[in-house]
C-alpha cells in the first residue's frame, strides 16, 4: 500500500508543481521510487538498462542533429532566389 501511495503522491506532486521548480522533479523521484519498489527484483535491471539507454540515445539524437532554423525572413529570401534561378533556368 506504501508504494501505491508513494506513486500517487508523486504524481500529484509533480502535476502541481510549477515547470522549473525543484518540487517537479522531487515528484517525478517519489513516483520512480514507488515504481521499483512495486517491480520484481528481476525486471529492475533491465528497467535500468533500458532507461539508460534512452537517456543515451537522446543526447546522441540532438547531438547528431541540430535544430537551427532560418528566421521567416530568410526563409523568404531564400525562397525567392530559387525561384529566380528556376526562372532564369527555364528560359
Amino acid at each position: 500500500m506504501m508504494k501505491w501511495t508513494m506513486i500517487i503522491s508523486g504524481w500529484m506532486l509533480w502535476r502541481t508543481a510549477k515547470s522549473s521548480s525543484g518540487w517537479k522533479w522531487g515528484g517525478l523521484a517519489l513516483m520512480g521510487i514507488g515504481i521499483t519498489a512495486l517491480l520484481p527484483k528481476i525486471l529492475l535491471v533491465p528497467f535500468i538498462l533500458f532507461a539508460i539507454y534512452m537517456m543515451y540515445h537522446k543526447r546522441q539524437v540532438r547531438e547528431e542533429w541540430p535544430t537551427v532554423a532560418p528566421s521567416s525572413g530568410q526563409a523568404i529570401d531564400f525562397l525567392d532566389e530559387w525561384e529566380k534561378t528556376i526562372q532564369k533556368k527555364e528560359e
